[in-house]
């Protein structure tokens, strides 16, 4: 199996997000305010 299977199956059974994805692609995540408000809760 090769790496793009991989990330597919993994994205299909919902254990990684599309920013994930795109990372394990070598790709910048898409920037999402949604989640920003996450990270800083969390870094505080």
């Amino acid at each position: 199996m090769n790496k793009k299977d991989l990330i597919i199956k993994l994205i299909e059974d919902c254990r990684i997000t599309m920013n994930e994805a795109r990372v394990l692609q070598d790709l910048e995540p898409v920037p999402d305010t949604r989640y920003d408000r996450l990270y800083t809760k969390i870094n505080e």
